[in-house]
């Protein structure tokens, strides 16, 4: 027996050398269930679960959300325009109630600050111009180093229904902020380049605030004259007096809002930390763009003959978010062996001769009939091939219990594995049990009386030895079994 083991396990060695190669079974969340199927014995079995937003599934969105403020006060968000300024023609109107040299003296520093007012006036546009530009270069720099936290705000659910519309709502809105450039690659020198622009934009503005600053200075005025009623019922006269004409200072609070921001962002630390959080975006958008939004579980062995699987979705921190429906494999191939105990029958059984008489006494032995079957319990070792069925075919050897007080019995031959695991066996072949047959050493045909009684008769061929006597002897049989599994050896 231990050398029927040896070989059957050799056998086993010569068919595991080629293994199958792990097994992808595809889940949709949006299809239909997989339940069950068959695979290979001893392979690896995963899963691909599609449509999982696997960045939030897998834990693998390494995005930085460390906040850098691009924000723009209400009051500031709105572009500047140049207003109609009537400043000089508002001076010389008042003064009107001045006379004589008083009033020449008066029109004569007016019109001094008139000449100014060219010069200002390109100053006050050049500022809004470069104003406007900063506040727009800064919108920019906000949308470029919030695409992570928008890419974050449309991967929020752990499915995603429609994977193409996803990636390509995303491009649209990559595009749109990259001026229509599908490049998405080209927003990181944007980045630089908006840096680059913010800076220039704040050294103009700051330049041409300061010459404005310069050209608004104050206008002194000595004055004399008299100043009277229209019908000079009452005049005042005016030997001396120093009139200052103070024009206010415009643009304070934008250059105030210019200048913390741009103290906030300059330093080198910081721009390189804006650099970084818009190469951070871009490569996340690459991410998306590439991924094929699919989880794989992990691998397992189909060391069974039924292996039942239920795939599940983890998040970062190992929680179950989601649990699907169990699939249960059946597997094939693959040699396996089972023992299983039961009742076996074989079609011989001892012979039983009686003595046969006449008028001198003992003549001889007739055949008083023999028992055609042999009944036996024993165990059976079951090889086969699986075929993920329900029902097998394969060999089996096994030997029974004695029950008769003679040798146990051998058996070999087909068997029919049935139900589910191969709990029922059928076998069927030749049993090799001791069974008692008639010891003739003594004995002869006797022709003559087997043709008259139909009966096989032996006549004493030594008359001194009157005993009937049998040999124990293996002999083959049919035979058929019905045992029930009780445990794997292989498998």
């Amino acid at each position: 027996m231990k050398y029927l083991i040896f070989t059957i396990l050799c056998i086993q060695s010569f068919t595991g050398i080629a293994q199958d190669k792990s097994t992808i079974l595809t889940i949709n969340p949006y299809g239909n269930d997989l339940t069950k199927t068959k695979l290979k014995y001893d392979s690896k079995v995963k899963f691909k679960i599609t449509h999982v937003n696997s960045f939030k599934i897998e834990g693998t969105n390494s995005v930085s959300k460390e906040s850098i403020s691009f924000d723009v006060p209400e009051q500031f968000a709105k572009p500047l325009t140049e207003k109609t300024d009537n400043t000089i023609q508002q001076l010389k109107n008042g003064g009107d109630f001045l006379k004589g040299t008083a009033r020449s003296d008066y029109i004569r520093a007016i019109e001094n600050l008139s000449l100014k007012q060219d010069s200002i006036n390109d100053l006050k546009k050049e500022f809004i111009k470069n104003y406007n530009c900063f506040i727009k270069t800064l919108n920019k720099l906000a949308i470029y180093t919030s695409v992570d936290a928008y890419i974050d705000n449309l991967l929020t659910d752990t499915f995603i229904p429609d994977v193409e519309t996803l990636k390509a709502n995303l491009l649209n809105y990559m595009a749109g902020i990259n001026d229509e450039d599908t490049v998405i690659n080209h927003l990181r020198k944007k980045g630089k380049e908006a840096l680059d622009d913010l800076t220039n934009c704040y050294i103009q503005a700051k330049g041409a605030y300061d010459d404005l600053a310069k050209k608004m200075k104050a206008e002194k005025v000595q004055l004399t004259g008299e100043l009277s009623t229209k019908d000079k019922n009452v005049i005042l006269k005016i030997d001396s007096a120093l009139v200052t004409l103070e024009l206010k200072k415009i643009f304070e609070k934008e250059i105030e809002f210019l200048t913390a921001k741009f103290d906030a962002i300059n330093p080198e630390s910081k721009r390189t930390e804006i650099v970084n959080k818009i190469n951070i975006g871009v490569d996340y958008f690459y991410k998306v763009k590439n991924a094929a939004f699919e989880v794989y579980t992990d691998g397992q062995q189909l060391d069974e003959d039924i292996v039942t699987i239920t795939p599940e979705l983890k998040n970062a921190k190992g929680d179950v978010v989601k649990e699907f429906s169990p699939v249960r494999i059946k597997t094939s191939g693959g040699l396996k062996v089972d023992f299983s105990s039961g009742y076996l029958l074989s079609f011989r059984g001892d012979e039983n001769y009686a003595t046969l008489y006449d008028s001198s006494g003992i003549i001889g032995v007739q055949k008083n009939g023999s028992d055609h079957v042999k009944h036996a319990v024993g165990a059976m070792l079951n090889a086969y091939m699986r075929t993920g069925n329900d029902f097998n075919v394969g060999i089996s050897f096994g030997i029974s219990v004695p029950t008769d007080d003679k040798r146990i019995g051998f058996y070999g031959g087909l068997s029919a594995l049935m139900l589910e695991k191969h709990r029922l066996i059928i076998s069927a072949g030749i049993a090799y049990n001791k069974i008692s047959l008639l010891n003739t050493a003594n004995l002869t045909k006797d022709a003559a009386a087997e043709k008259i009684t139909g009966k096989e008769t032996y006549k004493f061929s030594n008359g001194d030895y009157k005993e009937i006597k049998y040999d124990e002897l293996y002999r083959p049989a049919f035979f058929v079994g019905i045992t029930y599994n009780i445990f794997t050896v292989k498998k």
